[in-house]
Order: C-alpha cells, then sequence, then structure tokens
C-alpha cells in the first residue's frame, strides 16, 4: 500500500497537462471507457478545441481519418506503462491507480470544465464508427480532411447517419438537417415519411 501511494505520488507531481485531461476524460461519467482509439482522438481533439493549454501541445494534423495527434498517442502508451490506463479489448480504461489519481485532480478543477467534458464524452462516445466520423467531419475546419480516406463514404451516407443520430437524440434537428446537408423543413419530411418523432 506504501509502495502504491509513492508511486501515485510520483505520477500526481510529474503529471503533463495532456496527461491530466486524458485521465480526466477516461474518469468522468462513472469511469465509462473510452470506445476505442477513433473516439479517444476525436473526443480530445473536441476538448482541445476549448481548452488553449491544450491545443498547441497536441498539434492535430489531417489524417486518413480526420484530426489526429501523435502526441496523444504518446501519452497512451506513457499512461499505459505507468499503470494509470489499460485496454479492455478495444475500449481504453484507468485502472484503479488511474481512477485514483482522477480522484485527485478532479477536484482542482473548474466545475465549468468538467461539464464540458461530460458533455463532449456523453455525446461522442456510444456514437458508431461512421457516425463519429459524420459529426466530425461537419464539425471542423476542412483543411483536417485533406487527408482523409474516409470522406466520400461518410459523406455518401450522411442522410441515414443523421437520421440515426437524431433518432436516439443524440443531436438537434438543427443539427440533424446540418449533418445531412438538408434544410429544416426537408429534413423533417424524411423524418415523418420514417414515422420517426420530431421533437
Amino acid at each position: 500500500m506504501a509502495e502504491n501511494d509513492k508511486l501515485k505520488k510520483r505520477i500526481l507531481s510529474s503529471l503533463t497537462n495532456e496527461q491530466g485531461y486524458v485521465i480526466l476524460l477516461l474518469g468522468i461519467n462513472d469511469f465509462q471507457p473510452v470506445k476505442g482509439k477513433l473516439w479517444y482522438q476525436k473526443e480530445m481533439f473536441f476538448i482541445s478545441n476549448f481548452i488553449n493549454a491544450l491545443k498547441n501541445i497536441l498539434n492535430f494534423e489531417p489524417y486518413f481519418i480526420g484530426p489526429h495527434s501523435k502526441r496523444l498517442e504518446e501519452v497512451l502508451k506513457q499512461l499505459e506503462f505507468y499503470r494509470v490506463l489499460e485496454f479492455d479489448a478495444n475500449k481504453i480504461k484507468l485502472t484503479d491507480l488511474g481512477e485514483e489519481i482522477f480522484n485527485q485532480i478532479i477536484k482542482k478543477r473548474p466545475i465549468e470544465e468538467i461539464n464540458s467534458l461530460v458533455e463532449i464524452k456523453t455525446s461522442l462516445n456510444d456514437m458508431s464508427n461512421d457516425e463519429l466520423l459524420l459529426f466530425v467531419y461537419s464539425s471542423i475546419d476542412p483543411s483536417y480532411i485533406t487527408e482523409s480516406i474516409e470522406y466520400k463514404r461518410i459523406m455518401g451516407n450522411r442522410e441515414r447517419l443523421a437520421i440515426g443520430l437524431y433518432k436516439r437524440g443524440k443531436v438537434t434537428l438543427a443539427k440533424a438537417a446540418e449533418l445531412a446537408q438538408l434544410p429544416i423543413d426537408e429534413m423533417m419530411r424524411m423524418l415523418k415519411m420514417r414515422n420517426i418523432v420530431i421533437h
């Protein structure tokens, strides 16, 4: 136990900003694992968009599935090496040690920041692979899409994916129409045709 406390103190004293935010992402929503590396990259991308301290450090670049950070890959390896996180199949989750560290660092974060992280994780973490990519491709600077090999396929299925997201309550009617690249009245017509309740 004493050895574990020493390790925890050592990790806490040496955590980088980006490592801390990864631990926060993995810990919020009752330690719900992040669904996989694609979700990890994209959730951290959206987090970095409102936390200036992360934007320059993570240095997201165009990649074959949208914005990608090499630094985040390194953070995963580092935190796995420290036994702070582990993989369960494709899912990424905190270890018992990671949960203890999360419980320490969350106390020092403003509630508005935590709420923003919760919103991002809640919104994106249970999307399918294709739903997530549609959401990302439709929400980001087009310069991040230049290398994407999935863009045409995803956009070819945008209406079906947008309808699925709306039906599950993941996006508003306005966002669904934006994702489908349709006027709102046309989106409403498509939903009615499928007997989907408009709320």
